[in-house]
């Protein structure tokens, strides 16, 4: 396997490479923001919802009495409404900045690897987007579904509750693993829209139907080269999971290690918290690009196995 191809397109990419750097550290802040914000306003909500629990009536005979478990019920419910809502808008908010932001840089990340120009920028964000999607939509369902079955578990106090959450963390990790590999392919081999757009612009006019044909056959081929991106991961994460898992625990620990410079630095100077999170970003940034390079060349030698 070519593994210096990867080191040969940084050399050649530096400002695409300063740019993946840059927006990288630009995600950790927008997330950091975004963690900030909504755990502060959970801790806020629990502290008022946890504060009346402790001064319940917890008297059996009081309670028979007409004595209320809880007083002020109402607001013990808005407080719990406002869990809710800053639980989901910190779920939301973390998703919509990987499906922006996130896909956005492993889009450069490909370009870096496969030396391809700004202008191709917006098909490959939206074959990336595509693919994030059709992982990250059945699989938040899944897991809404069994998290919705932990809390009823809970309530009916049966000792489910823990084996439901350890399947849905089960679950969502397998489905990063596969999102990840998916992420890392290069894109099938579909329609030339170049073509079709030289089409547009030379032979268009109002009784030419050659417009809508076009139309149509980019997206069929379109969603044909994201499917078959799909099918190709699982391929790859099964047949190939000795080179593609141990390659994302690999670039996990670095990423590790370096986050763990960052917490152990954040109640220091400045001027040494900066540099560990420009390394994070660094790190996370090459990770990409070493994952992208590897499951190329995965696919390298299985073509010419093939021949």
């Amino acid at each position: 396997m070519n593994y210096l191809k990867g080191w040969h397109r940084i050399k050649e990419n530096k400002l695409k490479l300063l740019l993946l750097i840059i927006g990288q550290l630009l995600f950790f802040i927008l997330i950091a923001f975004i963690n900030v914000k909504y755990q502060l306003e959970l801790a806020e909500s629990a502290n008022e919802l946890i504060a009346p629990l402790q001064d319940a009536n917890y008297n059996a005979e009081s309670i028979k009495s007409g004595v209320p478990f809880l007083e002020n019920i109402g607001k013990i419910y808005e407080t719990y409404e406002r869990i809710v809502s800053a639980l989901k808008k910190l779920i939301a908010f973390q998703l919509a900045a990987f499906l922006t932001l996130g896909i956005a840089l492993w889009t450069l990340a490909h370009h870096i690897v496969e030396n391809k120009s700004f202008k191709q920028l917006t098909q490959s964000y939206a074959d990336l987007l595509a693919r994030a999607i059709i992982f990250i939509l059945p699989l938040f369902i899944i897991i809404y579904i069994l998290i919705q079955q932990a809390f009823e578990h809970a309530f009916a106090g049966t000792e489910q509750t823990i084996d439901t959450v350890y399947i849905a963390v089960g679950i969502f990790f397998i489905g990063m693993y596969f999102m990840i590999i998916s992420l890392s392919q290069k894109k099938s081999n579909v329609i030339d829209m170049s073509e079709i757009n030289k089409r547009h612009v030379s032979g268009f006019s109002p009784r030419n139907n050659n417009l809508i044909s076009d139309h149509a056959q980019e997206l069929t081929g379109f969603s044909k080269s994201v499917l078959d991106n799909t099918k190709h991961a699982f391929f790859l994460g099964i047949k190939k999971i000795h080179y593609t898992l141990s390659t994302i625990i690999v670039i996990a620990a670095f990423a590790a290690l370096s986050g763990y410079g960052v917490y152990m630095l954040l109640e220091q100077s400045l001027w040494l918290l900066a540099p560990a999170i420009i390394l994070l970003a660094v790190v996370v940034a090459l990770g990409k690009i070493a994952m992208i390079t590897i499951v190329e060349n995965i696919d390298i030698v299985n073509d010419t196995n093939k021949l």
